[in-house]
């Protein structure tokens, strides 16, 4: 058989499916960016669900006791350097032995049961950093710590403080990264995972958040010092539009918590 002849029908075969790829690879390829997409999510909430046990892990070791910054910074009135470190702080990991100041993802590390330096990014999260001072994909609720020093008349330290443990989150993702809203940070209308105290994970549509989208990358605590997430904004004992503005104010857990969308 002539080479002429073996090589026409191998050229022939390739020249189709070239043209197969060029007429539907751009129909494909949409569909495998949301199968990706999807793929992500997933695996964002399967963080936040693990993290969520952890979270219970080290309650059930500290006599119900939630983290908080005082192990940052041990102070006794709540400080907003020391909280801001603690909340989005990687830290280092794992925990030297007697580390004086520790992060969320230091304390709860031994609870965490996959690889922590994976749970504690998202896998759309591309800042992921083995530097101390880097920012973890989820940030601890500002309402959550600022409650664990409390007032006179209210401490919110155990699970038992938190009135609305399912409307109540403690975790959330600090960016939309999965629904196409990566550069907008905190604002109103993105889209976040969220952890809440019960332990549950869902996905929250953001409402009065007091960010702007300036502030991208977003800090524990908006510029505005108030609004979701950072704080709880529906307060459950007045009309659903109480509690929707103030500096700081909602953080108890016994009137307030999370109604986002």
């Amino acid at each position: 058989m002539k080479e002429r002849d073996v090589l026409v029908p191998i050229l022939w075969s390739i020249g189709i499916i070239v043209a197969i790829v060029l007429v539907f690879g751009p129909l494909m390829f949409p569909l495998f960016a949301k199968n990706r997409d999807g793929f992500r999510k997933a695996t964002c909430q399967s963080n936040l669900k693990e993290l969520g046990v952890a979270v219970q892990l080290y309650q059930g070791d500290y006599n119900d006791m939630m983290p908080s910054s005082f192990l940052y910074g041990g102070r006794k009135t709540w400080d907003k350097s020391d909280f801001t470190h603690f909340a989005k702080e990687r830290g280092t990991l794992p925990p030297p032995p007697g580390a004086k100041s520790s992060t969320w993802p230091m304390l709860l590390y031994q609870y965490i049961k996959n690889k922590p330096e994976d749970t504690l990014w998202c896998p759309s999260d591309p800042n992921r950093s083995n530097n101390p001072s880097a920012a973890v994909a989820y940030y601890w609720k500002a309402a959550i710590d600022r409650a664990w020093y409390g007032d006179d008349k209210l401490k919110a330290r155990k699970y038992d403080d938190f009135a609305f443990p399912a409307d109540q989150i403690i975790l959330y993702e600090h960016n939309g990264w999965h629904w196409v809203e990566q550069d907008r940070g905190l604002a109103d209308g993105v889209t976040i995972n969220c952890v809440f105290i019960d332990g549950h994970v869902a996905p929250k549509r953001i409402e009065n958040s007091g960010y702007t989208t300036s502030e991208n990358p977003p800090e524990p605590l908006p510029k505005s010092g108030m609004g979701e997430p950072a704080w709880f904004n529906y307060n459950f004992k007045s009309s659903p539009n109480a509690g929707k503005t103030g500096k700081g104010t909602y953080w108890n857990p016994q009137m307030c918590g999370d109604k986002l969308q």
